[in-house]
């Protein structure tokens, strides 16, 4: 906590020491074919042994002060988007940015898509969840799905990449037109917004010099974050980092693009992203308390608040102490969702060690739950905790968990 409120910020590397403490997915047999005729014969075989570290640690993160709840049951959804959709007279769920949240969008409508069988509107038509999920040439189309389960129900993705490296123009596109809509009380903000944007312009590294475009990079972030600033005073903003960089998933790439998606670049952007936070918290404050003594968070939430995820104990239909989705109290500001990156970092580490076994050929290295072909992407093992840590966050207020667990 006080290496994220430096001005250095915290690096990979102090996510990847957390990472080293949750439990590995994969573990290793010895492969004795009698025959002797296995390529394999000899080497230990990866078996993949869960698919949820919070599963396999029983909801208990080192680094995360409070029990984080499976919802591995749906009944236990259902009954909280239906305790929820009694307190308002709808409730919107709103994913925005690149493909990175497209996949966490997907991975929410998965976990309850057995009960609710959401329909997905498209530009061009709607179809059902299940087979837009197959289809992977949707993947930058604006979706909203919808089930006539819960009809008030509205969760929503905006594909938007905040790449544009003309500062004129990146002034009045889609993506900061729409935070300002929300900033401003143009449009009623959704209950939860997820919101993700990456270095899209270092893809730009083959034809620019690379100090060029993270000076672009800088500028994205000095005029996104006062707006998500704004907004997060009327509902909660969680701020999702990018996944980090497979070092071995794209051999084949020239080295100025292998830098552009490497970790010092996510490390320096996300630098960045907290240094603005940082300011604009500090110049939200009254002048009386601009005080050079005085720490300024990087969010504004408790320790028990910043861990979005937490608990079965539930006593539905009482009043909650506190909506977690309000941002009143000692709470405003973005929640910098980094209780993610040790997961995506442990994920990677998993696929580097069947890397130096030479195990790439293996279903366990190709499958999605590891997703070790992909330089950028979380797997499916990583999405399934993130999307766990998101229910926590909208569900154990409304149905009255046990202090024990987080978001209470």
């Amino acid at each position: 906590m006080l290496k994220r409120s430096s001005p250095s910020g915290p690096s990979t590397d102090d996510y990847r020491h957390l990472a080293a403490f949750l439990p590995t997915l994969i573990s290793f047999r010895d492969n004795k074919n009698s025959k002797g005729d296995n390529q394999e014969e000899g080497q230990h075989i990866p078996v993949l042994t869960g698919t949820s570290r919070i599963g396999a640690s029983e909801g208990v993160l080192p680094y995360i002060p409070c029990v984080i709840s499976p919802f591995d049951d749906l009944t236990v959804i259902t009954t909280c988007f239906r305790e929820r959709l009694a307190k308002h007279d709808f409730l919107r769920i709103f994913f925005l940015g690149d493909s990175k949240i497209r996949n966490l969008f997907y991975e929410f409508l998965h976990r309850s898509d057995n009960e609710y069988h959401y329909m997905v509107k498209l530009p061009n038509g709607t179809l059902p969840f299940a087979e837009l999920r197959r289809s992977p040439a949707k993947v930058h189309f604006d979706m909203v799905a919808m089930t006539r389960a819960a009809p008030r129900l509205l969760v929503t993705f905006r594909f938007k990449k905040f790449s544009e490296t003309v500062p004129s123009k990146f002034k009045k596109s889609s993506e900061l037109r729409q935070l300002r809509k929300w900033a401003e009380g143009d449009e009623t903000p959704p209950h939860l917004l997820v919101i993700g944007y990456t270095p899209w312009m270092m893809q730009g590294m083959q034809n620019h010099y690379p100090h060029d475009l993270l000076a672009d990079l800088m500028e994205v972030h000095r005029l996104v974050v006062p707006l998500l600033q704004q907004v997060s005073q009327k509902t909660r903003v969680l701020v999702l980092p990018q996944s980090r960089y497979r070092k071995h998933a794209y051999s084949g790439l020239r080295a100025a693009m292998m830098i552009a998606d490497s970790d010092a670049v996510n490390d320096w952007s996300e630098m960045m992203f907290l240094h603005y936070l940082q300011l604009n918290a500090y110049k939200s404050r009254p002048p009386e308390a601009r005080t050079a003594a005085s720490a300024v968070p990087v969010t504004g939430a408790s320790p028990r608040e910043k861990a979005a995820a937490p608990g079965n104990g539930r006593r539905a239909g009482q009043p909650s102490r506190r909506d977690r989705l309000v941002p009143v109290g000692g709470s405003p500001g973005p929640w910098w969702w980094d209780t993610s990156l040790p997961l995506n970092v442990a994920a990677i580490s998993e696929c580097e060690e069947l890397y130096r076994r030479n195990l790439t050929h293996h279903p366990v290295y190709r499958g999605r739950y590891l997703q070790c072909e992909d330089g950028q992407h979380a797997g499916q093992s990583t999405l399934g905790d993130l999307v766990t840590m998101l229910l926590n966050l909208i569900c154990n207020s409304v149905l009255q968990a046990d202090p024990v667990f987080c978001c209470h």
